[in-house]
């Protein structure tokens, strides 16, 4: 008898322990981890190929793209990848009006950073968001491979190139 009060006992607290974790509240963790999508109610599907979000849960980004997506209107285009953290890949292809690969895919809402003296400082890239000062990494430019300082507001689209943003240690 004596056993079974004592099986029972620690099998109630473990349940118990069980639903409290289940019960933690999300916000709490999330919030510091960079990769954190934003919350389901802020997110929406978008007409262009990916997902519109709330602007203030990704750090002012207001599309969330998908792999293989075609995004945008306009008569030029180019292919745009993004790799974060982990490595994971993600290529989409980039439809737009404007000349230069900032204000492209600002206007999508793909991209989202502070102003500087160099230009934007780009911190969010579909909606993941890097602050260097926290976590010693930054969203870095890439044009046919290659990295370059110049932002992706001073290079202009060129036909054939392909364009990325990787997560720089």
């Amino acid at each position: 008898m004596k056993v079974t009060r004592v099986v029972c006992l620690c099998a109630a607290a473990a349940l118990l322990m069980l639903t409290a974790a289940c019960g933690a509240d999300p916000s709490s963790s999330a919030g510091d981890d960079p990769a954190a999508l934003p919350p389901p109610e802020s997110i929406s599907e978008s007409a262009s190929g990916g997902f519109e979000v709330d602007a203030e849960s990704t750090g002012g980004a207001e599309t969330i793209l998908i792999d293989g997506a075609s995004v945008g209107e306009g008569n030029l285009s180019f292919a745009l990848t993004i790799t974060d953290e982990i490595g994971s890949e993600l290529n989409v292809t980039v439809h737009t009006d404007r000349s230069n690969i900032g204000e492209a895919l600002t206007d999508l809402g793909i991209i989202a950073g502070e102003e500087g003296v160099y230009g934007l400082y780009v911190k969010t890239v579909n909606g993941i968001s890097l602050d260097f000062s926290q976590e010693n990494e930054y969203w870095a430019f890439y044009v046919n491979g290659e990295y370059t300082a110049d932002g992706p507001y001073r290079t202009e689209i060129s036909d054939g190139s392909a364009y990325a943003f990787r997560v720089q240690h």
